[in-house]
């Protein structure tokens, strides 16, 4: 009996696929690229590289041209990618075969070819070097990510699909199950199942070298300043060492905030938001430390439009919020402090224009960024609001829009 194939199975017809017209447009943008910096080609192994140029996933090798056209040979997943990709595909089954699988392709890999060295394992980049010989690998890691900051209107799209699963969890589901004595890690488990409900995607992606990302962070109180690895202002004491994500097991009650930073996912695509909860009246310096952080982000976003230059508009806001009572809490707690106000999204968590110093490129339409001006207040808790916004002709568009003031929940017979 012959092994069975793909092939002989029908295609889910649930899944999204990426439009070809999508992958076109992709591929001739940093073909473009490509030449401008003097390459004849990239290969994209990052996985989120690889799905944003193929529209699959794999153990993979797409390669751009700097003709602008894009072809993938596969050591996993063929019978998958002949659904999922319109590329032309090649099998292969060890590296020394990938030449030959690119070549039947119609890919001619010589002279210099880009690599995502930022991310690449050397050893990864020296059996590339032995497989080919004659080509000379340079980086290309910069030219890919600032292609990749310019979402187009497709992939704007899922962004705010990804941002409408957070919406009804946080601002409907999640209230009501607030009360004095439930722990961080239920209420957490509580969000994450009515996300997953609602299709969330589950991976949160991050391009950085040893970093990672769980769905959300929940810190009640101190544990919102509460030293954590990960790059980004919210601290959080979690359940173990080892993993610092999502809730921990400190208690819920009246007198602290609870800040909910929450990733949604659809698509491959991911969007930002933070909204902050209190059991009862919030103390009165973290009223007053949240409003400061709305003005803040009115003072970001106005600034958010085409041809802004980031590390202008940090060096503004901060300058600003610098004159304020919270300016040592802002951004973080003691060394939780971080150095800017926004990040990029997309497919991936950390992507560009990053809101910070030395960040110069001029903003465009089509940018992405999750602005997350906060304040933490030790013992009180964390404050402040993200939302992710895209830079439009005329400025820019909340893709989270929804109730940005504390949201103060009145336990049961408390009234």
């Amino acid at each position: 009996m012959p092994a069975p194939t793909l092939a002989a199975m029908s295609h889910p017809s649930h899944l999204p696929l990426v439009p070809p017209d999508e992958l076109g447009h992709r591929a001739r943008r940093l073909a473009a690229r490509l030449r401008d910096d003097g390459l004849d080609g990239a290969f994209l192994l990052h996985p989120s590289s690889l799905f944003w140029i193929s529209g699959t996933l794999s153990d993979a090798y797409p390669f751009v041209t700097a003709d602008g056209s894009a072809v993938l040979a596969l050591r996993t997943g063929v019978g998958r990618a002949a659904h999922e990709s319109p590329l032309p595909q090649a099998p292969f089954r060890r590296l020394p075969d990938l030449p030959g699988a690119l070549a039947d392709l119609g890919a001619s890999i010589e002279g210099a070819v880009g690599l995502e060295l930022d991310v690449v394992p050397v050893a990864t980049w020296e059996r590339l070097r032995r497989v080919f010989p004659a080509v000379e690998f340079r980086d290309c890691s910069r030219a890919i990510r600032e292609i990749r900051a310019v979402k187009s209107p497709w992939e704007t799209d899922w962004i705010e699909r990804a941002a409408e699963i957070l919406r009804v969890p946080m601002d409907e589901v999640l209230p009501p199950r607030l009360r004095p004595g439930i722990s961080e890690v239920e209420l957490s488990a509580i969000l994450e199942g009515e996300l997953r409900a609602r299709r969330h995607q589950g991976i949160i992606r991050l391009r950085r070298w040893n970093m990672e990302m769980y769905i959300g962070v929940l810190s009640a109180g101190a544990s919102a300043s509460y030293p954590c690895y990960f790059d980004g202002p919210d601290g959080l004491e979690a359940l173990y060492p080892g993993v610092q994500q999502g809730g921990g097991e400190r208690l819920l009650g009246p007198g602290v905030t609870i800040m909910v930073d929450f990733v949604g996912g659809a698509g491959g695509y991911l969007a930002d938001r933070t909204r902050i909860y209190s059991i009862g009246e919030p103390p009165t310096e973290a009223r007053e430390a949240h409003e400061f952080c709305r003005e803040m982000l009115v003072e970001i976003t106005s600034r958010l439009r085409p041809g802004a230059i980031p590390s202008a508009v940090y060096e503004e806001v901060t300058k600003a919020a610098e004159q304020s009572p919270f300016a040592d809490r802002f951004m973080g707690y003691g060394e939780n402090r971080v150095g800017f106000l926004g990040h990029g999204i997309g497919i991936d968590l950390d992507e560009l224009p990053v809101l910070a110093p030395r960040f110069d490129l001029p903003l465009e339409p089509g940018n992405v960024i999750a602005v997350e001006p906060k304040v933490f207040l030790g013992e009180t808790g964390g404050v402040g609001v993200e939302n992710t916004y895209v830079v439009t002709e005329n400025g820019c568009r909340n893709l989270t829009p929804g109730p940005e003031e504390i949201r103060v929940v009145v336990p049961r017979g408390h009234a």
